[in-house]
């Protein structure tokens, strides 16, 4: 119930639609009713009572016609009010046809009640067609409101909650986990309404033709409710199991296509193979569970159906065969009819039932990301627009998970417009160390300082914006050059973004691409090789401007020749700037103002190159590792 509520939200906005299609809903099951309700007068007036000739006083069918409009035309001259003209109008309507009834002869009733035969059943597939297209405009930007809320709230998430889940599963849950939710939720409730005002409308008529054989009818119903309650329970759980399935899947397949290179250098295609079949063979597992119980829903259904329909034929034939029943044949007809109509609609009812499970376990899964604690600031936060003084961290812990920290009593300062190297071994904490800056994650103890201000009283906006990042694994978009280098100003103009490119060495090359900077690069950029994609990432940083820069691992993949050209490019970027160098090459941190060694999340070491070589101590071995061939100190 309470994921049915939450559900409820995206509808509410959509409530003119949906009154519509409730109105469609009521005149089809009317309409419905209205033909079913014809084979009374037609069993009683025309068959049972039926002559050959026309009764006294009998009028022909254009008179009776004619006679019934005119009245009706009349009463809605003299009428006054629209209420008064409406019930006037209507008043005349059923008398005339009443006059045609009881004075025409049985053929002439009978070609009547044939003509509102096809009108009830045109009019009900026009209000069947109004339902589904509603209906299905409801669904579709509900669905369309769900998975943008999703996304929305997927971005705003902290990195250290969105890095628990696969990329794969996450893509399952915004594309396949919605698309369940629409049709199993969404339109299953849609389909529950529509049938549920069909069997209302059908028990009408039922308790109308024969209160006793309806009683006797709906005694096995309980039974019926009670298996299909225990059916739904173990769909739910089953759909749930499903689902998690076809994530693994998705994120195995997202992953391995990802790797695809990796793969391919080390052989590894067929275990691959085998490793993706595991997950696709377990989800066949879950889904032919899943589909073994659903088939259940539909013949149970159909069987109890069927067995009152024998039972109420057999019960009913004996009522109508009895000298001591008021059963006329006709009600019985009319009664067996609803009845058998009703069946249809129970049918769905109890599938609506168990299609209700798997998309609330789907909105279980999608409820689980939306519940996530998203990224805010506090009321009041600062708007930082510049760094002027430092960058300082003050006693700064940080942990991930509960007793396992990444970063232990970490304090430095780092003067405006210097460079501070982060080197050590891997694992370290270089990289949690600099995503506390623009508040990626915020320390469990301790604080970073900007000017002396905590950041955590900062917006992190501002902070973002201050801050610039280049890291070894380039994340370009399926986009032109352009974009790509105007990512984080879109509305930079086509003069800046050649500018940036120029001062990150990459005009040269962007000139050369079939369309320039209109190229289209591909996903991750990986039509241009590895340096190329650097320089854009430089470009991109550059055009940003921004106060505070963090290279992580910048040039750690390149070859010779690229990183030359990467590294006077980086040289233009960092130029007056507060730089942060995470770095395992330690060629590339030699000038910087200081240089911080840790290890197991402390800072174990500080200074500069020529005191730290001084020091002899884990810097010296590091870099001993590197340059033992070398003479360079």
């Amino acid at each position: 119930m309470t994921l049915l509520l939450r559900l409820s939200r995206y509808l509410r906005p959509l409530w003119r639609r949906i009154l519509l299609a409730l109105l469609f809903m009521t005149l089809y099951a009317l309409f419905s009713g209205f033909s079913i309700g014809l084979v009374l007068p037609i069993m009683d007036k025309v068959f049972l009572n039926a002559s050959p000739q026309e009764t006294p006083g009998s009028l022909p069918v254009g008179e009776g016609l004619a006679e019934t409009w005119s009245a009706m035309a009349a009463a809605w001259s003299g009428a006054r009010g629209i209420g008064g003209r409406f019930d006037a109008a209507k008043d005349a309507g059923v008398a005339g046809l009443e006059r045609v009834q009881r004075e025409a002869p049985p053929l002439e009733v009978l070609a009547w009640l044939c003509f509102f035969v096809l009108a009830a059943v045109m009019l009900k597939n026009g209000a069947e067609y109004g339902r589904r297209t509603s209906f299905i405009r409801v669904e579709e930007r509900a669905a369309e409101s769900l998975r943008n809320d999703l996304f929305r709230h997927l971005m705003l998430l902290p990195l250290s909650v969105r890095q628990r889940y696969p990329s794969g599963q996450l893509v399952s849950r915004v594309v396949t986990d919605v698309e369940l939710v629409k049709v199993y939720t969404l339109n299953t409730a849609a389909s529950f309404v529509h049938n549920l005002i069909q069997v209302l409308v059908f028990l009408s008529i039922t308790l109308w033709a024969s209160f006793r054989l309806s009683l006797v009818s709906f005694l096995i119903v309980p039974p019926i409710l009670f298996v299909t309650a225990r059916l739904a329970s173990k769909l739910r759980k089953h759909s749930g199991r499903a689902q998690a399935r076809i994530g693994e899947v998705t994120s195995a397949l997202s992953e391995t296509l990802g790797s695809a290179r990796v793969v391919k250098a080390f052989g590894t295609e067929e275990r691959e193979g085998r490793r993706f079949a595991e997950h696709t063979r377990q989800y066949r597992k879950s889904v032919v569970r899943l589909m073994s119980l659903d088939g259940l829903a539909a013949p149970l259904s159909e069987f109890w159906g069927v067995t009152i329909g024998v039972g109420v034929l057999y019960y009913g034939g004996k009522l109508v065969l009895s000298p001591d029943s008021d059963l006329t044949p006709g009600r019985f007809f009319v009664f067996f009819l609803a009845l058998v109509s009703m069946l249809h609609p129970l049918k769905v009812i109890s599938g609506v039932v168990t299609g209700l499970q798997r998309g609330l376990a789907a909105a279980g899964r999608l409820f689980e990301i939306l519940d996530l604690p998203i990224e805010t600031d506090d009321d009041g936060a600062l708007e930082v627009t510049a760094l002027r003084r430092e960058i300082r961290f003050d006693g700064v812990s940080f942990e991930y998970e509960p007793g396992r920290p990444v970063l232990r009593d970490v304090s430095f300062a780092a003067p405006a417009g210097t460079t501070t190297a982060l080197v050590g071994p891997s694992g370290g904490g270089k990289s949690t160390l600099v995503d506390l800056i623009p508040r990626f994650h915020d320390p469990t103890r301790g604080s970073v300082l900007l000017d002396g201000v905590d950041v955590r009283r900062c917006r992190r906006a501002s902070l973002r914006r201050l801050t610039g990042i280049v890291t070894q694994e380039t994340i370009l978009f399926d986009d032109t050059v352009h974009n790509n280098i105007a990512y984080g100003v879109p509305a930079a103009s086509r003069e800046a973004v050649e500018a940036a490119a120029s001062s990150a060495n990459a005009h040269g090359f962007i000139a050369a691409l079939p369309a320039g900077y209109d190229t289209v690069i591909g996903e991750r950029g990986l039509t241009l090789s590895g340096g190329q994609r650097q320089r854009l990432a430089i470009a991109r940083a550059l055009l940003r401007n921004p106060a505070i820069l963090v290279l992580d691992e910048a040039t750690s993949s390149l070859d010779t020749e690229s990183e030359l050209a990467v590294q006077e490019a980086l040289d233009r970027l960092m130029a007056d700037r507060t730089t942060f160098v995470i770095a395992h090459r330690l060629s590339t941190v030699l000038g910087a103002d200081q240089i911080l060694v840790l290890d197991e999340g402390r800072i174990v070491e500080r200074g500069t190159h020529r005191e730290l070589l001084a020091e002899g101590r884990l810097y010296r071995r590091l870099y001993d590792l590197q340059f033992r061939d070398e003479a360079v100190v």
